[in-house]
């Protein structure tokens, strides 16, 4: 197969055309043919599949070059995709639970809340790498997937501020 520039279609050489039909298939030897196809060869020289070392856009063309070519998984760079754009999100979310552990008043010192925010943290993480693979299996929609942990701590740093004693 030969990528013809000038006119964006492939070229492919000793070709077997079979066309199908109710009593079986008629095949038919070529030596030449062009063909149209969804499939480009960016798509077949990608530099890397880990999308939190491509830009933004980058990640989007390798996202599209996977539905182009009709490759499967292509959750788990979504699911990635998504988590980096949420990712940024995270840092208010844990200053406001963080902010609201430490509103209210607690005995034993500093360390109550060390350890407090120390537990929310693996809690946050450990809730986002569990629901990951929700995303990547089609159970939940990788946008979902992605943001579920950040909008439920949201939430909770929100009602645990408004119950935090004034």
């Amino acid at each position: 197969m030969t990528w013809i520039d000038s006119t964006q279609s492939w070229k492919l050489n000793t070709v077997t055309e079979r066309t199908y039909h109710p009593s079986g298939f008629d095949e038919q030897n070529k030596q030449e043919l062009d063909t149209t196809l969804t499939l480009y060869p960016r798509d077949l020289a990608r530099k890397t599949s880990d999308v939190y070392q491509l830009s933004y856009a980058e990640a989007q063309e390798y996202i599209s070059s996977i539905l182009r070519s009709g490759a499967g998984s292509v959750n788990i760079p979504k699911v990635h995709f998504y988590g980096r754009l949420a990712y940024p999100f995270s840092l208010p979310v844990v200053i406001l639970v963080g902010f609201a552990v430490a509103s209210v008043r607690h005995r034993g010192g500093k360390g109550i809340y060390i350890g407090a925010g120390l537990s929310i943290s693996f809690l946050y993480l450990a809730f986002m790498k569990i629901i990951e693979p929700f995303g990547y299996y089609g159970a939940i929609s990788p946008w979902m997937a992605a943001t579920i942990a950040h909008l439920f701590f949201l939430v909770v740093g929100i009602i645990m501020l408004i119950k935090a004693k004034k």
